[in-house]
């Protein structure tokens, strides 16, 4: 008989922050520090609070984001995709 095991990890929901950063000069920037809940990962939250599309890239509150990663409340790095 053919048996197939199934690994099923369960999906746990995060509470963490997403930093976009955006360009204010040619020289400096800035960044928003977004307190994101109920996602499985960084990408899945960048999705959700930005606007991405081919000819704009990834904006946000009319700024295009250059850069984003997420940390947990204790500076752990999230996943970025799942």
């Amino acid at each position: 008989s053919l048996v197939v095991w199934l690994s099923i990890t369960p999906l746990i929901m995060k509470t963490f922050f997403l930093y976009l950063f955006f360009a204010t000069s040619t020289t400096s920037y800035d960044f928003y520090k977004i307190k994101v809940k109920n996602f499985n990962s960084c990408q899945e939250a960048l999705e959700a609070n930005t606007k991405i599309s081919y000819d704009d890239g990834v904006m946000y509150k009319g700024k295009r984001i250059f850069m984003y990663y997420c940390k947990t409340k204790d500076g752990q790095w999230v996943e970025t995709t799942m």
